[in-house]
């Protein structure tokens, strides 16, 4: 049995940040959140999608299937790299807060520590492109969730991160995205939008220049686990949720990315079975709604530990 873990690797040449200014937003909302006005035009140009897993067949061509993606739109996207004598791209993150991205723990677990420690962590962000015209944040702390399991009697298990940096998200085009509360449910076969910098090739490897987006169908979960139920290692537990579509998908390096419905966050990508865009087995994500209060408890805290140390540096003046 194969499992894919929804990122690769990629060592790059190291490619120095540009200066340069995107066109100016002319609609986007302020609050937070991308205009209906946008996501109703993807979903009127796209109204095909319909599930039917027992007749559909592998498309050669595979975001898988997708379209580029605009950050003036999807301006919470971003995504992790570590740099040495290369620049290695580590898969994607979602801006949840002004210092805090999160994402799936595996993404975190191929920094590793060391990589965090030695200051050659990042978030990149602010642009569609991932090696051009970003601002760049240094991660300084990361949070991976203590009962994360990687092949242990469930593939990828409590699959989510969190990661903290330096200077707060402050740019153009970074915007927090609203992630689901613990009563968050998803409307089921309808679609719900996955983004990412994966590969675009059902063989390859490679990351994608730009961002992409392609539009999925969420799974009942019940059929969910029933699909999966005789694999071994690879049982859905309420923390995952099933997303697919006909020869759309998810892939290697898209991992840690966001998938989104009704504007709202509320899976992340995290891993798959034979190959992208199976007709048979959808991509399987982490269920935010489930680390609500997880994710809430980090970034509290942190908001506390900075307040405590404005009142220390109030004193001192």
């Amino acid at each position: 049995m194969m499992i894919e873990l929804r990122i690769f690797i990629i060592v790059v040449n190291t490619v120095v940040a540009m200066n340069t200014t995107l066109a100016p937003l002319t609609f986007f909302r302020h609050n937070n959140q991308f205009t209906d006005q946008y996501l109703n035009k993807i979903f009127n140009e796209n109204n095909e999608l319909s599930i039917n897993y027992r007749h559909s067949e592998i498309l050669e061509s595979r975001i898988i299937d997708g379209f580029p993606a605009d950050i003036r739109y999807f301006p919470f996207v971003a995504c992790l790299v570590t740099k040495s004598y290369a620049t290695n791209f580590r898969g994607g993150a979602s801006i949840i807060s002004p210092y805090w991205a999160v994402t799936a723990a595996h993404c975190l677990q191929e920094i590793g520590r060391y990589r965090l420690q030695a200051n050659m962590a990042f978030v990149r962000s602010n642009s569609s492109y991932w090696r051009h015209y970003y601002m760049e944040h240094l991660i300084i702390k990361a949070v991976i969730h203590m009962n994360y399991t990687r092949h242990i009697n469930n593939a990828l298990d409590y699959d989510i991160g969190l990661v903290k940096v330096a200077t707060p998200f402050q740019g153009n085009y970074e915007r927090q995205i609203a992630f689901a509360n613990a009563n968050f449910r998803p409307e089921v076969d309808r679609e719900a939008i996955v983004l990412g910098w994966g590969t675009t090739d059902p063989l390859g490897t490679d990351v994608n220049e730009k961002l992409r987006y392609t539009l999925i169908r969420v799974n009942n979960q019940k059929n969910c686990k029933a699909l999966f139920k005789h694999r071994k290692n690879t049982q859905i537990t309420n923390r995952m949720l099933c997303a697919g579509a006909p020869g759309r998908d998810s892939c290697i390096n898209d991992s840690g990315g966001p998938l989104l419905q009704n504007q709202i966050l509320f899976g992340i990508v995290s891993f798959g079975v034979k190959g992208c865009a199976n007709p048979v087995y959808p991509g399987i994500y982490s269920r935010v709604q489930y680390f609500n209060d997880w994710i809430r408890h980090h970034i509290a805290h942190e908001y506390e530990e900075r307040k405590s140390d404005n009142s220390k540096q109030k004193g001192r003046n």
